[in-house]
């Protein structure tokens, strides 16, 4: 038996409470609240659009030489389609690498025309190489 995600779980018994709540809001607070993980946010374009501090710490590279800029190839986002786990080796500023476990998660903005694809990345540090 499929077990149900918590996270999808409290949505749906609190769905009516959670829209009522301003989306951007809710979204930078989380943000926020979980500024050590490391999480960025992508385009369809795979722009970087956010760069989060544990994103600093774990890469190297500062969020303002990042946003607005291609993302590394490591973390771009090839299949939208799932929500699978992916290792990956993630280049640091200081040439090393470290490996990570890479989890997506697809937000689809249903007021853009262009129906504009956005992910949110978290990656746990496992070793740096």
């Amino acid at each position: 038996m499929k077990q149900t995600n918590p996270s999808i779980a409290f949505v749906n018994q609190h769905s009516a409470w959670l829209a009522q709540l301003d989306s951007p809001t809710l979204l930078a607070k989380l943000f926020n609240l979980c500024e050590s993980a490391g999480i960025y946010v992508v385009d369809n374009r795979q722009q970087v659009l956010y760069w989060s501090p544990g994103m600093e710490k774990l890469s190297g590279f500062r969020q303002e030489d990042v946003v607005g800029k291609p993302c590394l190839s490591e973390c771009n986002i090839v299949d939208v389609d799932s929500e699978k786990e992916q290792l990956i080796r993630l280049p640091q500023a200081n040439t090393s690498k470290v490996e990570l476990k890479k989890m997506a998660q697809v937000l689809v903005d249903p007021i853009s025309i262009a129906n504009i694809v956005r992910f949110i990345i978290e990656l746990d540090i496992f070793t740096t190489l």
